[in-house]
């Protein structure tokens, strides 16, 4: 259905609303000649219209829009990858199970945090920024200021860390510890040292 409403649009420019489909066979508007509105259209065959007709039915497009998720936007989970690069750093290296527990407090803190409300001033204005990005060669973008972050999960995690100790019980006790799997590394076949450094030497000596 997204497909065909995308393929659509190169028909609606030319002023022609239905379409050769089964799946969207005509656009979802009223009649525009009603609205008072004076559109101006594509003509057929032209230049500037065969253009157009182009990059909408590019092929690699299409598969593209077959993709689209019909309800969902990736903006959330962008969102999420910037919060475990902030936990989890690509320029650290991390142990697998400490890997696990800083995507672990990532996710709490990124559900706690996710729906933020906007900022308001004390007149109770909401606040905006202007931010520039790069993208835009100079213009400005308009973006909401949210309230600050909080970090309440850390306060239950406390709390549920002293009642381990005062408990008695093993910290580890239900943590799935001895099921890490072993290194990438470790599926490759590894050379001996030494005849591997005499073959590199070997490129480089002359004959």
């Amino acid at each position: 259905m997204m497909l065909a409403k995308w393929l659509s649009v190169a028909n609606h420019t030319q002023d022609i609303h239905d379409h050769e489909t089964e799946i969207f066979p005509r656009c979802l508007h009223g009649p525009l000649g009603d609205s008072g509105r004076k559109k101006k259209w594509l003509k057929p065959s032209t230049e500037v219209c065969e253009k157009v007709v182009d990059v909408i039915t590019n092929k690699v497009l299409q598969k593209d829009i077959q993709q689209l998720s019909p309800s969902h936007q990736t903006s959330n989970v962008e969102g999420f990858h910037s919060v475990v690069i902030h936990f989890a750093p690509k320029s650290t290296h991390f142990s697998y199970r400490t890997m696990i527990s800083r995507l672990q407090l990532a996710a709490l803190h990124y559900n706690e945090n996710a729906s933020r409300p906007q900022a308001v001033t004390r007149e109770g204005q909401e606040r905006y920024n202007l931010k520039f990005p790069k993208y835009k060669k100079g213009q400005a973008t308009v973006s909401k200021v949210l309230t600050n972050a909080t970090y309440a999960y850390v306060d239950e995690l406390m709390d549920v860390l002293i009642e381990v100790c005062r408990s008695g019980e093993d910290p580890k006790a239900g943590c799935d510890v001895d099921n890490e799997p072993p290194p990438l590394a470790s599926a490759y076949f590894h050379p001996d040292k030494e005849e591997a450094v005499q073959q590199h030497q070997s490129r480089f000596n002359p004959t």
